[in-house]
This record gives structure tokens, sequence and C-alpha cells, in this order.
């Protein structure tokens, strides 16, 4: 899930502001400082990226504003920073990758110079702690009617160290929970450890660990132990291992492809070969003199002044980058920035689509690593088809095929056993291919789900007494969209949701309970009408005034649950606390807390209530509410003309554990009141004097 968004050279933002995505996210400041910014360019990249069935983004060009959007955001070039010097406008995107861990995407939309209601994507780089991983650009060709996408390729060469140190750390950790499983297994029935399995078993108790706790919830930790060998765990089982946290040990669901036997179980390094085995199993290059296979390996190593196991397997580390430099050259669309082919055009989806193709072999004679050169001369390292045209038919199809339903599909009966290596290496290097490419995808879905997932209940919203359902996808309105739901039977007048709804407005005093009705035209429903029951009679919702019919399309916008919202909902409110009440503002806390817990969605609030955000750091400091500090991100913005020294455009606050803040508002929020006591006070001194 995206946890954090930046946002640069897009109205009010001139430089790049980040702003997190907790489950509770504040903003607050004075009037015109950005917090409407934050949520209209939501808005716009909802609005303009377009992406298929699969989640994956379609295409970054020739993007555009619907008329409606536009009469809500305005032109595209209306929206760029009031200083900018760059037509185009720059997202950044923190998300979580399975194997590639916490990465940044940079997301670069310029405004088409032609066109100004069109923009097009230029650039998506993505980042890890700060090291380039991957640059994707758009490289415009006066020959073709649009531009090349795909990896820059002077920054190929670049980004191999940190894909190699990601693919062996994420490998690593599927061989040491592999490695608990089957402690796990043998220790809870009594089975005898072999003498590797005893090393393992005291280094992990005295790392903390505690095996056999059997005091387990078992529904609750059933792990999926499906086996790779004879000597694996066989079948489904309850962990029964605690964690030095005291947490019950929980391995990753899904079993990675970097158990089978073309990854090496050797710390650090990926490849598996007969020659790696037996430099690790010996713990000797000497062995090394003694095969014949080797003796010219031998050799080159010691000319390199390759003399211990320590320094082979550096070198062997070089060879496996050296096998990743070839694979992203040649199974991944990329562009030579000095000189790019006008008549390749791959579009952006085309880069997140399977490979279809076998890497291309090295020549012998041009490989410098010895490793590399002894391990493709020895035929260990069976790279012998060049391309497609060397394949027959039949594996043509099972390379397709791979990591679509499993991984290493079974090679057709039709080819020769003898093939079957050749094949295997192919089809490992394609899903090292593919698993480069997932950071796009996943990338991909995650905006996709944070995008198609976010809910709008701003203040520009029209009520009405009617809502009719032909307007549904216009006017994204949550009373009308909720109301969509209900008569589609999504929800029910004794469901949770409809409880949750009438629990709140009797907490806030408006109503007993809401009551829906269809309007319909003959048999046909075409809309909804609603209703609030008071002194058990029902009057139109329109009739109480906007204050509560903004209320409760609020209250709405965290009740919907249908498929186009299925997932973890993003809701933007805008000023909630607008026409009520201060006691009902600081209640409207107690509100957003419950509804995220209980529809496990996250909330964007602008705000200028003080009671509402004091709320909070009491929700947080209380032992009886679930709120913890961590759920709540506070964000105080500042006019750029107007930052106090010291301070940022967008300053972090946080709530600490007993409710107080770490950092202090702009003047007028919590001393305004403070500062006119002390006013008065002294008015009335002057009179009296």
């Amino acid at each position: 899930m995206i946890n954090k968004i930046g946002i640069q050279n897009f109205r009010i933002f001139h430089e790049l502001q980040c702003f997190n995505l907790d489950k509770i996210n504040i903003l607050t400041g004075t009037n015109g400082v950005g917090k409407s910014t934050f949520k209209n360019a939501f808005r716009l990249l909802k609005e303009v990226l377009v992406f298929d069935e699969k989640q994956h983004l379609v295409s970054l060009d020739n993007l555009t504003l619907s008329a409606e959007q536009k009469l809500i955001l305005g032109s595209l070039n209306a929206n760029m920073s009031y200083d900018s010097k760059t037509e185009g406008f720059f997202f950044s995107f923190c998300f979580k990758h399975d194997i590639y861990g916490d990465l940044t995407a940079k997301l670069q939309l310029d405004i088409n110079e032609n066109l100004q209601d069109k923009c097009q994507g230029t650039q998506l780089i993505f980042y890890t702690d700060n090291e380039l991983l991957a640059h994707y650009a758009l490289i415009s060709d006066n020959h073709a009617e649009i531009g090349s996408w795909g990896l820059i390729y002077d920054s190929v060469e670049n980004v191999v160290p940190q894909i190699h140190h990601a693919l062996t750390t994420h490998k690593d950790l599927m061989h040491e929970q592999e490695y608990l499983c089957l402690l796990d297994k043998k220790l809870s029935e009594n089975q005898l450890l072999s003498a590797k399995e005893n090393e393992l078993y005291e280094r992990y108790q005295s790392m903390g660990y505690t095996f056999n706790a059997f005091d387990i919830d078992d529904e609750k930790h059933k792990i999926n132990t499906s086996s790779y060998s004879e000597d694996e765990i066989k079948e489904q089982r309850s962990s029964t291992i605690l964690l030095p946290n005291g947490n019950h040990f929980e391995p990753l669901d899904n079993r990675s492809p970097f158990l089978k036997k073309d990854y090496t179980n050797v710390q650090g390094l990926l490849f598996n070969s007969e020659l790696l085995k037996l430099v690790s199993e010996e713990n000797s290059l000497a062995i090394l003199r003694k095969n014949s296979k080797y003796h010219v390996l031998s050799n080159e190593l010691t000319k390199a002044n390759v003399t211990t196991v320590e320094a082979f397997k550096t070198m062997y580390k070089e060879f496996e980058k050296d096998v990743l430099l070839i694979l992203l050259e040649t199974m991944t669309p990329s562009i030579n920035t000095e000189a790019y082919p006008g008549s390749i055009t791959p579009s952006f989806l085309e880069l997140l689509s399977p490979c279809k193709k076998a890497p291309t072999a090295p020549d012998n004679k041009n490989v410098k690593n010895p490793i590399f050169r002894a391990l493709l001369d020895t035929e260990e390292l069976s790279w012998k088809r060049a391309n497609n045209s060397a394949l027959t038919s039949g594996l043509i199809t099972a390379i397709q095929n791979v990591g679509k339903n499993k991984y290493n599909q079974t090679t057709p009966s039709s080819d020769k056993q003898a093939n079957e290596d050749d094949f295997l290496f192919h089809s490992t290097l394609r899903y090292l291919s593919d698993n480069y490419k997932s950071i796009a995808v996943e990338f991909s879905k995650q905006l996709y789900k944070l995008l198609n997932n976010s809910i709008f209940a701003h203040s520009d919203l029209s009520f009405s007494n009617n809502y009719f359902l032909s307007d549904v996808n216009r006017e994204k309105n949550p009373l009308l969209i909720f109301g969509a739901e209900f008569l589609n039977d999504l929800h029910y007048d004794s469901s949770d949701t409809i409880k949750f709804i009438n629990k709140w407005l009797n907490e806030f005093e408006i109503a007993e309970k809401m009551v829906i009705k269809p309007i319909t035209a003959g048999d046909e429903k075409i809309g909804v009408s609603y209703f609030l029951k008071v002194n058990k009679k029902e009057r139109p919702l329109i009739n109480f005034g906007r204050g509560i019919n903004q209320f409760v399309c609020n209250l709405l916008s965290f009740c919907m649950n249908g498929a186009n919202y299925a997932g973890h909902n993003t809701i933007f409110l805008e000023e909630p606390e607008v026409n009520l009440h201060p006691s009902f503002q600081s209640k409207l806390a107690e509100m957003v807390t419950d509804a995220v817990e209980k529809f496990n969605c996250s909330v964007v609030i602008e705000t200028h209530s003080e009671y509402f955000i004091r709320k909070f750091q009491y929700l947080v400091a209380s032992p009886k509410h679930k709120v913890k500090a961590d759920d709540i991100s506070i964000s105080y913005l500042y006019h750029p003309d107007k930052i106090p020294a010291g301070k940022k455009q967008v300053e972090k606050l946080i709530i600490e554990e007993d409710g107080g803040l770490d950092g202090e508002f702009g003047k007028g929020f919590f001393d305004e009141a403070s500062n006119w006591k002390r006013e008065l006070m002294r008015l009335k001194h002057a009179q009296k004097n």
C-alpha cells in the first residue's frame, strides 16, 4: 500500500512537499496554504491516469481531464505552480515491494506543448534507500509519431548492485524461513536432528527463539509448508515457534521460487552451480586443483590473487551481476540516450508485460570474469539458445507461461531431455527479468488501488431531494453512490453498516434512523430519496439544511463497499466540522476513529477545528480507546511566502502517547482564544482605571 505521496510544481507546492498516508491524516493551517491542493492533486491523478483490468497503467500518453473535472480543477496549465519554470507536474510515491522492500517512485507528467489540455508521462524512476533501481523514460523521436518508452540505457549498469542485493536478501530470507519450518516440524515430532540442524537450533536459541511453544491458536497460525524435496515438510501445520519479541513465527505464505534448485543456499549469492557447491562444501579452493574440470579456472584464480573462499565468493557475486546486466540489456526494452532507434516505440504497457523471448547468450571470448567463463566452458551454465528461433514451439509456449501459474512449467514431453537444462536456465532468467519488471507492475497496482478507492466528500457537492442513478458516474456524490449500492442490495436495514449510520445519527442528536426509499418508473428503480426519522416521523433529508446533509454525506463516504470501492478506501473530508456545534466537532473525532476501524479505511481531513484535533489528542492518551499515536499524521501547512524561521512549508506534528504534541501550531490556532481572553482582561482593567 502506498504510504506517502509527494507533490511538486502543482499549484502552491512549487517545491516537493511530502505527506504521510496513515490511517488518519489531518491537514490544517490558515486559508490558502494548500490543504485543498493535496486533495486536488489526487483528483487530477485519478482523472488522467488510465488502467486496464489487470490494474496496469495502460498509457502515459495524451492524458486529459474530462469536461466535468475541468469545471472543478480548471485546465492543466492553470494547475501549474504559480512560479513554475517547467511545464510539468512531479509526484512521488512510497510503497513496499515483497522482494525489493521499501521503494520510492517518482512520476513526471509534462503538459503537451501544442495542446494545453493534455499531458503525458515522461519519466518514472524507482529508488531504494536513495539508490537508483530503475529509470524508465519517454524519448521523443522526430521520425516516430510517439516516443519510445524504456529503461535509460546509461542507468542499467548502475542499478545492478541494488538488484542483486535485493534478490539475494529475499532468497536468504526464504531459506531461513525454510530452515525454521524444518526445525519446527522435527522438534515438535521429537525427530533426531542432524549435526547441521543442531547447529542451527543452537544458533536460533541463542538469538532468543523458543521452540515447541504449543499454546497458540491453530487456525490463526496455519502456514503453507508444501514440500520441495523428501526432507522437507509434507503437510500444512501450525508454527510452534516464538520469536524473541514474543510473537509467533509465521512464515510468508507464498513459497518462493528462490527455494528451487536453480538458486543456491549460500548466503549472499544467487545462482546454484556444481562449482559453488564444491567450493562451499570443501571450504577450500585447493579442491579445484584436484579436479581436471577446473584446472584452467584454478590457474586464473591464482593469477587474479583469488586465494580464499571469501575472495572466490566475491568474484562469484560479480559473475552473477554480469548475468543480471546481460539480462537487463537484452530482455528489457532500453533506450540509449545518445543514439536510440526511432523504429522501436514500445508503449508503457509493454514494459509491464512478461518477457516472451530467451536471453541472448554471451560470447565466451568476451567474458572477462574467470568464473563466468569457466561455467560457460564446462557447460555448467547452459546458455546455448540465442533467441526464440532456436527454440521449439513447445518450449516457446512453456517459456511464455512461466510465472503465470507456477514457476518452471514442465517441459513438453515432445522435446528432448537433453534440452531441458537449457530451458530451465532460460526460464530462471525470464523469472528474474519479470521479477525486475514487477517493480513497475506492483507500483501500478498500488497506485490503481489508491486512486480507484479514493472517495471525495467535498464541500462543492450539490444536495437534492432525489438522486438519480443516471448521474452516478458523472457526479461521484457519496449520497448517490451509496443509494445505488442500497438498491443493488449491498446494504439492508438490519446490516452492520446501517446500524453504524444510525448509531452516529443518534450520537449527534440528529435523528433516530435513516430511511432510504427507491424512486421508481414503472417497475424500474431509477434513483433514491433519503429521509431521517425524528420523533417517529420521517422527514426528507434535504429539509435539514446543508450542515446535516454534509454530515450524512461524510458518514456515508465511509460506508461504500460496492464493486467500485472494494478494498482499502481513502476518504477525503473537507472541513467536516462546518456548521457543527463545538461539542459535536470534538465528537466528530470519535466517529472518524470508529469508521476507520470498522471499515478498514484511511481518511484525509482538512480542518480548522481546534476541538477536533484536541479530541484526537485525548483519544490517543485515553486507555479506554484503541487509537494509537502511529495511526494519526498531522501536517501543519504554511504559505510559502510566510514560513517562520526554522519551519518548513509542511510541518509534521506527532501526537505522543501521553496526548501531547511534539511541535507547535502556527499563530492564531490553539492560542487564538487565549489571546483574546487576555485582550479582554486588559480592556476591562483599563476601563476600571
